[in-house]
């Protein structure tokens, strides 16, 4: 037992980076990609995006006969900003990621936002961690 948590005090700081690690790359790849919808930059949308999410976004936007890459663009609401929000963890697991926040989720539709859950999810690219979705708690 005395060995154990041993072992857990001296990977504690390691862990704590790499967590710390984690959570930077995931937010500056949200921050990326939140920001090319917000200037409609189709290129970077794209380059951050996981490549699954963009087929089937492509697929839904031509099969509604909307012009693609522009109809991307149109969204009933912005994504909303990390801040102010609590980060509660990130987890890797493979190829994929997850990042969790807590705290009133500003869609920017108006009234009071309240406190709920968002979870973004991410996938490993050739070039680092690209965008894939994000899940609204309520």
């Amino acid at each position: 037992m005395k060995r154990y948590i041993l072992a857990i005090m001296l990977l504690w700081p390691a862990i704590c980076k790499a967590q710390g690690d984690l959570r930077a790359d995931l937010e500056r790849t949200y921050g990326i990609w939140r920001t090319a919808l917000v200037k409609k930059d189709a290129a970077t949308w794209q380059r951050v995006t996981a490549e699954h999410r963009r087929a089937e976004v492509r697929n839904r936007i031509v099969s509604e006969k909307r012009p693609f890459p522009a109809a991307v663009f149109v969204l009933p609401a912005p994504q909303p900003t990390l801040a102010g929000l609590q980060f509660l963890g990130a987890k890797k697991n493979g190829a994929t990621a997850k990042s969790a926040y807590f705290g009133k989720v500003d869609f920017g539709v108006g009234g009071e936002p309240t406190d709920n859950l968002l979870v973004l999810s991410f996938m490993r690219g050739a070039r680092g961690w690209l965008y894939d979705k994000a899940d609204f708690v309520n």
